[in-house]
């Protein structure tokens, strides 16, 4: 083997060595551009609400669930409240009870029903009174 072809595998030895550093030198830079990415990923969806836990799936379901059984149920309570016979006298003393008791007073008259939630109960107070004070002002 002569000099020349000793300096050409030296030369190529050399090259393949400095292709597999600018090949490891990309990869780290690809690594880490595709680890801030997913970082970044999460950090956004989870921040923007577009990702969501089961957790928080879950309490969002069991919230559109009471949302539902509420909208379902105040108009039968408010029926049945302006169906019962001292209809007007009970709707003076809602309004005259405070703000934070009329569920309770819903409650004790039964007019939602046996064991209906306070979201129930304050939805019901909530209607009579807007429709009290409704008809209050067209009368006036």
């Amino acid at each position: 083997m002569n000099k020349q072809e000793q300096e050409d595998r030296i030369a190529i030895r050399r090259a393949k060595a400095n292709r597999r550093e600018l090949l490891k030198s990309r990869g780290k830079l690809l690594g880490g551009g595709f680890v801030a990415g997913v970082l970044l990923t999460l950090i956004l969806g989870f921040s923007t609400g577009n990702f969501i836990t089961p957790s928080n799936a879950e309490r969002m379901t069991r919230e559109a669930a009471n949302d539902a059984q509420t909208a379902a149920l105040v108009p039968y309570c408010v029926a049945r409240f302006n169906e019962s016979p001292d209809a007007q006298k009970n709707l003076a003393a809602l309004l005259k009870t405070s703000k934070w008791m009329r569920d309770q007073f819903i409650r004790d008259g039964k007019w939602s029903g046996d064991g209906a939630s306070s979201q129930i109960n304050d939805a019901c107070a909530k209607k009579l009174v807007t429709e009290a004070t409704a008809t209050s002002a067209k009368g006036t």
